[in-house]
């Protein structure tokens, strides 16, 4: 059955057929969530699991039960082991896929299946097999456990890190089901029983060296690269200031993405300018400066806040990084609020020191609701989406200049099109 569900999906990856739409969405979900933490933990997990060490735990571990004459068991595991490799390198082979990209370092070998996954998993449940012949069977579930919980977070690591799509993951272990069940199918045919006499400490003696002395190099010798192999890299615009202001959508995207990778929010505002300073210049007309870091005693005041409230649970991204400014005013009628979202622009000026951000500006209707988990549902770009109340506060300062540009609206995505969005775009420098 192993076997029959990857012949599924190695089919459905060759042919890009519908079992990999699922794929760009999830990894754009990954990448979203990733943070400093996360990604040393994931990294090391990932070198722990990495394939060539996977491989020598294999055999050193044969090695270990060749010393005290367990032949069987011996060369059963490094059947298991070379057979895993084999076909790994096999299927690599003949059906090469890309690995997701946008980052310091991308791999150019095929990406299914995952040779991390395949190794660990074949491996590690090698050894819990042999580990549960060495207990009673009312803890067989420990060694099974503990190989199951280091299988699944190598598996995620792949995804986490955007080394990996999620069919690589699934083909991988299907593929690693379908060897594992052969080999130790017939390991079982002639078993004798010979194996529970071995010295339980010495098994387990055998089995920490095997998995310490090989990942404990990988680890010590690459960690540092894949620290930058994996950081995300974000293409950066570059040109003169006079070249954004009269062409300003060729250079910065157009529309926000949601964490599945859709176009869900129009970047309906560019500012030019500092910082500081457009935060010192907004709250002088009025507009409420909210933290953007989100944490426990941030996300606790929004229960009595009368402006936080409306910030998500979840923060909106750009680059898969929360905004570095959000500000907010209500409106006359006090039955909405405008949010401002700015963002750093992946785009530079030639001729100037000038930062360039790239923003969001919105009604948000308001709601009763003190937290929700995206409170997306409730904005709003009827009536210019509060461009106009934004303008009249930037004509008592008098330090700034724009411009409104249209956007045809016919294209729209359909998750914007539900917005209202008329097609301005306000243009702001100083």
């Amino acid at each position: 059955l192993s076997a029959i569900l990857f012949l599924f999906i190695f089919y459905s990856v060759v042919t890009h057929g519908w079992l990999t739409a699922i794929n760009v969405p999830l990894f754009h979900l990954m990448q979203s969530l990733r943070t400093q933490f996360f990604d040393r933990f994931f990294i090391i997990i990932t070198l722990f699991e990495i394939s060539f060490a996977m491989f020598t735990v294999g055999i050193l571990a044969a090695i270990g039960l060749a010393l005290i004459r367990q032949w069987r068991a011996a060369i059963h595991l490094a059947i298991v082991d070379v057979l895993a490799l084999l076909a790994v390198g096999f299927f690599k082979l003949i059906s090469h896929n890309p690995r997701p990209t946008g980052f310091q370092y991308v791999a150019t070998n095929s990406s299914f299946p995952s040779g991390h996954v395949m190794m660990s998993f074949v491996v590690l449940s090698t050894l819990a097999y042999f580990s549960g012949k060495l207990v009673k069977p009312n803890f067989k579930w420990i060694p099974y456990t503990i190989a199951s919980v280091l299988i699944l977070l190598g598996a995620i690591s792949r995804l986490y890190l955007g080394a990996h799509w999620l069919t690589d993951i699934l083909g991988s272990l299907t593929l690693g089901f379908a060897v594992l069940f052969t080999v130790i199918i017939n390991y079982r045919r002639r078993s004798t029983g010979q194996f529970k006499k071995i010295n339980k400490t010495y098994w387990l003696l055998v089995v920490i060296l095997s998995l310490a002395i090989p990942t404990t190099i990988w680890i010590y010798k690459d960690y540092r690269f894949n620290v930058y192999r994996y950081q995300p890299v974000y293409p950066v615009a570059k040109m003169t200031m006079q070249q954004w202001w009269h062409n300003p959508t060729k250079y910065l995207p157009l529309y926000r993405l949601n964490r599945f990778g859709e176009p869900i929010q129009p970047f309906n505002l560019q500012w030019a300018g500092n910082l500081s300073s457009i935060e010192s210049g907004l709250k002088k007309r009025g507009w409420t400066v909210i933290d953007p870091k989100y944490s426990v005693k941030g996300t606790l005041r929004r229960f009595v806040s009368k402006t936080e409230f409306n910030l998500p649970l979840f923060p909106w991204l750009y680059h898969h990084q929360p905004p570095k400014l959000i500000v907010m005013k209500l409106s006359a009628n006090k039955k909405r609020l405008i949010e401002i979202r700015l963002w750093s622009a992946s785009a530079k000026f030639t001729d100037k020191n000038t930062p360039l951000w790239l923003g969001t500006i919105n009604y948000h209707m308001l709601s009763p609701a003190k937290v929700g988990f995206s409170r997306f549902k409730n904005v709003t770009l009827q009536e210019s989406g509060g461009i106009q109340q934004l303008i009249a506060g930037l004509n008592q300062l008098k330090i700034y200049q724009y411009q409104l540009i249209h956007i045809p609206v016919d294209s729209q995505p359909k998750k914007v099109r539900v917005l209202g969005w008329d097609g301005h775009v306000i243009i702001i420098r100083e």
